[in-house]
């Protein structure tokens, strides 16, 4: 979280959740709209996300898609078609990666790695894009991830590309 909140001049906080949590943070993250600034997540996910991966980009992937939110829900920036949060919430998350990037502060194999976690968190082909818990195909997750990447590279400003996202 330091790097996230360095990077977006912010002071979020993560937020591990307890073995009391309710189930929706059971191998889950998220961001609240109860006030800017808390993400949730489950350890045990990051844990995996790394131990699979061999990087510690795919878990920093995950803690910047949830800020993506807490930056929808701060600046007003949420639709009410699901997916557009989700696809949204990527580009953001790709807009952090592509700083790490532009830092040398990863490598080729993180980003790999990285795209294709992004890739299995996809829906299931027939999932309808206007399923409440819908978050994107594949194709769709990457598209946004590298489209905050280009985004950052070019200079360009994250709310112009990631906020009100449309495929």
């Amino acid at each position: 979280m330091g790097d996230i909140n360095t990077f977006w001049q912010s002071n979020a906080i993560a937020c591990s959740c307890s073995f009391d949590a309710p189930p929706t943070c059971v191998h889950n993250a998220f961001a609240t709209q109860n006030g800017p600034g808390y993400i949730y997540y489950d350890p045990s996910l990051l844990n995996t996300f790394a131990a699979q991966s061999g990087s510690l980009l795919p878990p920093a992937y995950v803690l910047a898609h949830e800020f993506g939110h807490d930056i929808q829900f701060e600046y007003g920036l949420s639709s009410p078609v699901s997916i557009l949060n989700e696809l949204g919430a990527d580009c953001y998350s790709g807009y952090f990666i592509g700083n790490l990037i532009c830092q040398n502060r990863t490598n080729q194999n993180d980003i790999q790695q990285t795209i294709m976690q992004t890739c299995s968190g996809g829906d299931a082909v027939g999932t309808p894009w206007w399923n409440p818990s819908a978050h994107g195909s594949c194709q769709q997750r990457v598209t946004a991830v590298l489209r905050g990447i280009a985004a950052n590279q070019a200079g360009i400003p994250p709310n112009t590309v990631c906020g009100a996202y449309t495929p």
